[in-house]
């Protein structure tokens, strides 16, 4: 048992290591943005919407109850990488959360590897050909892609493929937890996807089996062996679809109700989408794992050994091929080969253990059988190498529908022979061809975890065991965190000034505050360093909010007295910050090339008192009111009602500030004034967190921009006192 536990963990720390070279932590897709936003408002505020990318709109969700957009995608991935999240986030250390929450999916695949070993194990075969199975799995299949996304079908395999193998436990001890283990690993893989509760009918008939009576149909005898192994698989299954009603009650207000549109239905012809998913040169199953052609040959040999375990193979096969070839995307959108195929890749892979036990009996079947291996393990290395949207990007520029039929059917397009352009073009993907000489350290360390898990695996008998599993493990823990701690440094622009940006909100938010994103493109970078837990709020607002845009700003103007927008050169705020600026008041505004950061505040009307004082001959102060005191860190709110006495031609400004009593300025805020009337000017001074208590003076004075000269009252005074503003201790 010692044995293959350590062989175990060398081969977790083996594939880990493999799947960390490779590892690029950049979100490729909406969909794996969508989950991830479910991550940080779990793990930051308790709640499940996406509003952060409230732009997409029903594109990834549904609008919930509450008016919030929440994710169409299963609770199950989003709610695992939660720890993963929180550890970005507790660590004293440079952690970027996007890049942490991305090493779920490696984490997920190398377990998954681990568990085919054991598997074929369980089903008689010796440690060599189920390292082989395992490692197939892990390098040879289009699996090992996946670990670069945060899609969810990695823990959908890792859940299905785990029933499975507690139930092959089942199958040779007849324990009741294997039985619940089971159930267990299939509810979560029910919370990764609701459609997966189609393998459930199977993996139950598959447990009957192992119950079946002495005597052919004797009811009672099956009743009196099953009940309680299909008690215990039930019993964790039904707390999982109890847990997906309950989240789309709370959502949606019905358990049936998962956010997909209505649009979203079976409608492709069912011959295209199951000649696509198996033979088509843009998305064939073999094509993308061509170890799979080996399984294929392997299936008599397999059938002759383990006719009910062949069925479930055969059974979670078809499944998912009947259940995906008629749905609108059956090609799974954005993403490399047969996305939704791959949950079930782990059961086809056990079809290898007969094809790889034969292979060992001769060295001309060692080569023929590692010859097919290394053309499936270069294919993806093709996948790993640049990245799937690349391809989607260049079909895009070159003038093709998205998603036209060429794309999976014409050979000429086949994301496969793309690949390998962009691979001689050096288009590539990886972490370490960005920055090589700061991640030297992590991949020094990755190196020597993949050498140790091979070393432990080829020296599988001997030697000190529990020694190496130490080391193996602590090399699966400090390489992804060393790793991920290099790569938040990453110089590509615009993420120097975004990671500004977000410390500069970091260190000024305060509980109740909120974030406005009017910079859809920067939505990951800016939650790769975000720290705060306040809500985001996701616009595309170039100009002034559209009544839709209106309806969802103003809950959070209610609900948040703090507004902070971050927008860029790819979406203007000009309309955005007037409408927010008449609806509270503007405190702060700072910019980081090329983003940009205001704050907004909502405080409650201050009081206005009568001045009707005269500067210059130019501008009369009608009246002006302000808060009588203001906590540091916050907001003092201002407002100024002014009107032109004569035109000017100097460009006159409105400068409001917080003197304290040793008559240096605190917080000061400038405005532009506008010859046109009667005019009420509303500004935000934010008192800096470490202003000491006391009573400061508010004063405002009137300026000509060109030269500084300060207009003066007949009395020849330039600065009008507005009252007394007290700060108190904090």
């Amino acid at each position: 048992m010692r044995t293959r536990t350590v062989t175990s963990i060398a081969l977790l720390a083996l594939l880990l290591a493999v799947y960390l070279l490779a590892y690029a932590g950049e979100v490729q897709s909406s969909d794996e943005l969508s989950m991830f936003c479910v991550t940080r408002s779990l793990t930051t505020r308790g709640t499940a919407d996406t509003d952060a990318i409230r732009w997409m709109g029903l594109q990834q969700g549904a609008y919930g109850l509450d008016g919030r957009l929440y994710s169409k995608y299963g609770l199950g991935t989003s709610l695992a990488a939660v720890p993963l999240y929180a550890l970005s986030r507790a660590l004293p250390l440079d952690l970027g959360a996007v890049q942490t929450t991305w090493l779920l999916n490696p984490l997920l695949t190398a377990l998954t590897g681990v568990l085919v070993f054991l598997a074929v194990l369980e089903l008689g075969y010796g440690d060599g050909p189920a390292l082989a199975v395992g490692l197939c799995y892990g390098l040879c299949t289009l699996a090992a892609v996946y670990t670069q996304s945060f899609f969810s079908e990695p823990l959908s395999a890792l859940g299905l493929f785990a029933a499975g193998y507690f139930l092959l436990r089942f199958r040779n001890r007849q324990s009741l937890p294997d039985a619940a283990w089971a159930g267990a690993a299939l509810g979560l893989a029910f919370l990764a996807r609701v459609s997966n509760v189609v393998v459930a009918p199977f993996l139950g008939l598959y447990l009957l089996t192992l119950c079946r009576p002495t005597r052919l149909l004797d009811v009672r005898q099956l009743a009196a062996r099953a009940w309680r192994p299909a008690l215990a698989f039930a019993i964790p299954l039904a707390l999982g679809a109890l847990a997906v009603a309950a989240y789309n009650t709370l959502r949606y207000g019905t358990p049936l109700q998962t956010g997909y549109h209505p649009l979203e239905t079976f409608s492709t012809p069912f011959l295209t989408g199951l000649v696509g998913l198996l033979f088509s040169p843009g998305k064939s199953l073999f094509l993308y794992s061509p170890i799979l052609i080996l399984a294929v040959a392997a299936v008599p040999a397999f059938w002759r050994r383990h006719r009910a375990e062949a069925l479930l193979v055969g059974a979670v096969a078809a499944v998912h091929v009947l259940l995906y070839a008629p749905w609108f995307v059956w090609h799974g959108g954005h993403c490399w080969g047969p996305r939704f195929l791959v949950p079930a890749l782990p059961f086809l892979a056990l079809l290898l253990a007969p094809a790889l036990a034969w292979a060992t009996r001769s060295t001309g079947r060692i080569l023929a059988v590692g010859a097919l291996a290394l053309i499936s393990g270069a294919v993806q290395a093709l996948g790993l190498a640049v990245s799937f949207d690349r391809f989607f990007e260049t079909m895009d520029a070159l003038g093709f529908p998205l998603y036209d039929a060429r794309l999976f059917f014409d050979p000429a397009y086949s994301p496969l022979v793309w690949q390998m352009r962009f691979v001689l073009a050096g288009d590539w993907f990886p972490a370490w061809t960005r920055d090589g000489w700061a991640l030297l350290p992590p991949l020094g360390l990755l190196a020597l975890a993949l050498a140790l898990g091979a070393l432990a695996l080829a020296r599988r008998r001997g030697g000190r065991r529990v020694a190496e599993a130490l080391v193996l493990v602590a090399a699966c823990v400090a390489a992804p965190l060393l790793l991920v701690t290099s790569l938040y440094q990453d110089p590509r622009p615009p993420r120097p000034a975004y990671r500004e940006l977000a410390a500069t909100i970091d260190g000024l938010a305060r509980p109740g505050d909120a974030v406005l994103l009017n910079a859809p493109a920067r939505t990951a970078v800016l939650l790769e360093y975000l720290r705060t837990p306040a809500p985001i709020l996701g616009l595309h607002e170039p100009g002034e909010p559209s009544a839709e845009a209106q309806a969802a700003l103003v809950p959070y103007m209610a609900d948040h007295r703090r507004l902070w927008l971050v927008s860029d050169e790819t979406a203007p705020a000009t309309g955005l910050d007037e409408w927010l600026a008449a609806q509270g008041y503007k405190a702060l505004a700072a910019g980081f090339e090329p983003a940009a950061l205001t704050l907004y505040a909502f405080p409650p009307e201050p009081p206005a008192r009568t001045l009707d004082i005269t500067l210059g001959n130019r501008v009369t102060l009608l009246s002006a009111g302000a808060a009588a005191s203001v906590a540091p860190g916050d907001v003092l709110p201002v407002v100024v009602t002014w009107q032109p006495v004569a035109p000017w031609s100097h460009e006159l400004h409105l400068l409001v500030q917080v003197v304290a009593p040793d008559g240096s300025v605190l917080v000061q805020q400038d405005w532009a004034l506008a010859p046109a009337g009667e005019t009420t000017t509303r500004l935000g001074l934010l008192i800096p967190a470490q202003a000491a208590p006391g009573t400061y003076r508010l004063e405002v004075r009137v300026y000509r921009a060109s030269d500084g000269q300060r207009l003066t009252t007949p009395a020849g005074e330039e600065a009008i006192h507005l009252g007394d503003v007290e700060v108190p201790a904090p």
